[in-house]
């Protein structure tokens, strides 16, 4: 009933009702059951029998089960919206029961409490999400806010304290070795790097290198892929092998240097068919001095690397379309691979070993539709001047690749430096060493600990 100062009374009857309300509160649970799907009666069932009866408790229970704590009911507040055929009025309604649900799960039920939650409220949406990170176990619960305001002064001291405190001094950190020895590579991994000088002559120096096993294997068996590179034009060979034995490596090298002279230098990762003793003989008795990559540092194999994955690129498109045939499409791709001008030095590879443009089918089919293709007569150019010429063209392609080249490399050392530091070791400290012991993601444990 209304009382005289316009405030609504409990009367008598009224009373009697509100007790009669609360004598029955129990009996709400079990019709509350009734409407419920059967997997929350499978839940109850877990329950003690005695709390069967406690209606607050099932209201508790339930509200956590489909996640309807006190902080999902602050974002609905926050976030929601009104739907545009919806009245204003149920509008209203919807906000104001996410209010009251959000502060009845905080225990928010006078003015001072409703007061410290509000200005909570504005404290938490200050604070930078890294410091938010620390408190995340107490973050919703915080209501009070000098409680937090206190946690947050005494976070920030401590930090500071830690930041100016000397580096030899690690009591300050938890020390999370497991962690430490699962994750990946960084920037902060990287130290800097120097450009290779580039050759001076073509086929002095080759970098190789292998690929595989790869599948589908073809019709005749190849699985494997040995690459090489010429640094000085950029060259590239690309043998389809079944294995890569060091017999086969020896044969393959030998077939591309029939071609191409025998350098002075072989650039290999530390591979067995690179290291074996039959290779070893093989590069003594041809005078080609090894040099060796660096295990875990690919960086020095750079321009062997970067045309695996070309031709990995290009394989892979064509295996798309030729299935197991991929070998015998080989020379294709390596065409024209050659006379594409390399990003590097500015040339094509063809350019840059033959001193001229390749006859392509393109060019010979245009120039057979102009007009323009004519047999050779005997008023060609001299075998002398034909000599002159391409001796010209050669040195003006190679300083335009030289000069490319140099500035392409420095470019790139320059990026990569960007974000690199140095890093000075001394024999006998402990550092780790990227290892992988699986192959499986969820397995491996690669960071090994090294003494150097």
């Amino acid at each position: 009933m209304w009382g005289h100062s316009g405030v609504f009374e409990l009367g008598p009857s009224d009373a009697v009702l509100k007790r009669e309300l609360a004598s029955k509160k129990r009996h709400w649970v079990s019709a509350l059951l009734a409407l419920m799907p059967s997997e929350i009666n499978q839940l109850m069932a877990r329950e003690a029998e005695e709390k069967f009866d406690d209606y607050d408790y099932i209201k508790d229970l339930l509200l956590k089960r489909f996640k309807l704590s006190a902080e999902i009911f602050r974002q609905k507040f926050v976030k929601h919206q009104r739907n545009p055929a919806q009245s204003w009025r149920d509008f209203v309604f919807e906000i104001t029961s996410y209010f009251e649900e959000w502060l009845g799960g905080l225990g928010v039920n006078d003015f001072e409490g409703l007061k410290n939650l509000m200005i909570t409220d504005q404290l938490k949406r200050r604070v930078p999400g890294d410091v938010r990170e620390q408190f995340i176990d107490d973050w919703v619960k915080s209501i009070v806010p000098g409680d937090l305001a206190d946690k947050l002064d005494e976070y920030e001291s401590v930090r500071a304290n830690v930041k100016g405190a000397h580096s030899n001094d690690t009591s300050h950190f938890v020390k999370a070795k497991t962690c430490q020895l699962r994750r990946g590579l960084t920037y902060r991994d990287r130290i800097p790097i120097t450009p290779i000088v580039r050759p001076e002559n073509p086929f002095e120096v080759w970098s190789v290198d292998c690929i595989g096993p790869l599948e589908p294997s073809s019709r005749r068996g190849h699985k494997y892929i040995i690459c090489a590179v010429d640094i000085c034009t950029r060259w590239a060979e690309a043998v389809p092998v079944r294995n890569i034995k060091a017999k086969t490596t020896c044969e393959v090298l030998m077939r591309i240097f029939t071609q191409t002279g025998f350098p002075r230098i072989i650039c290999t990762d530390q591979g067995t068919n690179f290291t074996a003793e039959l290779t070893e003989a093989f590069k003594d008795a041809l005078g080609i001095a090894p040099r060796f990559a660096t295990p875990g540092h690919p960086e020095s194999m750079g321009a062997v690397e970067r045309w695996n994955r070309t031709l990995k690129e290009m394989l892979n498109k064509n295996i798309q379309e030729n299935g197991n045939n991929w070998d015998s499409h080989l020379p294709y791709l390596m065409f024209a691979y050659r006379e594409v001008p390399h990003s590097t030095t500015g040339v094509s590879p063809y350019q840059l070993v033959y001193g001229r443009l390749p006859n392509g089918p393109l060019k010979l089919l245009k120039e057979v539709w102009t007009g323009g293709k004519e047999i050779p007569t005997g008023s060609s150019k001299s075998i002398e001047e034909y000599l002159r010429d391409l001796t010209e063209k050669l040195k003006q392609a190679h300083n335009l690749a030289r000069g490319n080249s140099e500035k392409a490399q420095a470019e790139y050392a320059s990026r990569y430096n960007l974000r690199s530091r140095e890093k000075r070791l001394a024999v006998g400290d402990q550092v780790l060493v990227l290892i992988p012991s699986s192959s499986h993601k969820l397995l491996k444990n690669g960071w090994v600990p090294h003494l150097s």
